[in-house]
């Protein structure tokens, strides 16, 4: 029989068979999901404490937030807080300096009466974002008029739904053409939603969930003939397009939240060692006189392993704050600090989790024992 001929094919079109491995209300889910998510974000950020200040001077608290356990309460909030804080505000941050209108912007942002998103890559544009297609033409008028020129280059990824009755603004990487010429890729700041509906001429539609992950509410955005002020470019037209060198500068926040990010793994690496030291020093064998199985070397090692791993990468995640946050360090050496931190300290993690898992038997597949959720 030919294997494109199976004689169970049409039960796919059986009503059991169409929500198998997806959950049936995965939509209505997704987005109550996302609604606590930007809740619990809201309180984290807030109960440390954070202001705009902190956020564009990368002070000890920023970093230190991304340390804090929590975050691996539910993994989606962190998200959604790394967005709205690091590539949000301190994108926009970077052009307040003259602008009384960012500068507010950014407070209602940190006071959390406003949301914001990061729209860099773009359906056919992940790692070759610098080719993305999206456009911003300008208008005699000065103003701008914002387009996707097709299917795939309608953003890809940024949460961009409507969430809690807030409005939402995002920084969308456009390529500005003026005259029929393209001025390069710069950022333009556009307001999204209001919380409950899009903004005229911007579609919003949310991906399938993915599985293994606390769900965030990733969706595809779609720009048709928006309309934008002057003061929608970030940064100003200049006298001359922006080059590939500007563009890798102006999203230099990506290097922050590659740091940023990675050091999760350090407090997740922590929690997984801690539950597999607890199950193995309860969990017993042998008769008549039952042993833990933390006395077998079998378990020990992955364990103690795992443990020592934590405080070489806190003290390597220190080492590389200092020399990221430098001053004097170009962008091509943050980068290269926060690509090598990222790198090294995902690899031996990812390791490591695997390992702890598998040293809590049938235990260490579910859920509730957070250590398959983590990664």
């Amino acid at each position: 029989m030919s294997q494109t001929n199976w004689p169970s094919e049409p039960l796919l079109q059986q009503p059991a068979f169409k929500v198998a491995g997806s959950n049936p209300g995965s939509r209505e889910n997704a987005l109550a999901l996302a609604n606590h998510a930007y809740i619990r974000a809201e309180s984290i950020w807030k109960s440390w404490g954070l202001t705009v200040e902190d956020v564009m001077t990368l002070s000890d608290k920023f970093w230190k937030m991304h340390m804090d356990p929590i975050a691996w309460h539910d993994g989606c909030s962190i998200t959604v807080m790394t967005i709205h804080l690091n590539l949000a505000i301190g994108t926009i941050g970077t052009y307040a300096k003259d602008r009384p209108d960012l500068q507010k912007l950014c407070q209602d942002m940190i006071e959390a009466k406003a949301f914001g998103q990061f729209c860099l890559t773009e359906a056919g544009h992940g790692l070759d974002a610098y080719n993305l297609e999206t456009t911003a033409t300008l208008q005699d008028d000065g103003s701008f008029v914002l387009n996707s020129p097709n299917r795939g280059a309608s953003k890809y990824m940024p949460p961009t739904v409507p969430v809690l009755g807030k409005p939402c603004y995002a920084i969308i990487w456009s390529r500005v053409i003026v005259k029929g010429a393209d001025w390069g890729v710069r950022p333009m700041l556009v307001q999204l939603n209001d919380g409950t509906h899009m903004c005229k001429g911007i579609t919003s539609k949310l991906i399938p969930t993915r599985h293994g992950a606390t769900p965030v509410n990733h969706a595809i955005t779609h720009f048709t003939n928006v309309k934008l002020a002057h003061g929608a470019l970030l940064g100003g037209l200049g006298e001359k397009p922006a080059s590939h060198e500007d563009f890798l500068v102006a999203i230099w926040r990506i290097s922050v939240g590659t740091l940023a990010l990675a050091a999760l793994a350090i407090p997740a690496l922590q929690i997984s060692s801690y539950i597999a030291y607890k199950y193995s020093a309860r969990r017993l064998v042998g008769a008549p006189n039952p042993v833990p199985i933390l006395s077998f070397r079998t378990q020990q090692i992955p364990i103690f392993t795992a443990v020592a791993q934590t405080y070489v990468m806190t003290a390597f995640q220190k080492y590389v704050v200092k020399h990221f946050t430098d001053p004097a360090s170009p962008h091509q050496v943050r980068h290269a600090f926060s690509c090598i931190f990222k790198a090294v300290v995902m690899e031996h993690s990812q390791t490591s989790h695997f390992a702890l898992s598998e040293r809590l038997g049938a235990q260490g597949l579910f859920d509730y024992n957070q250590i398959v959720t983590q990664f």
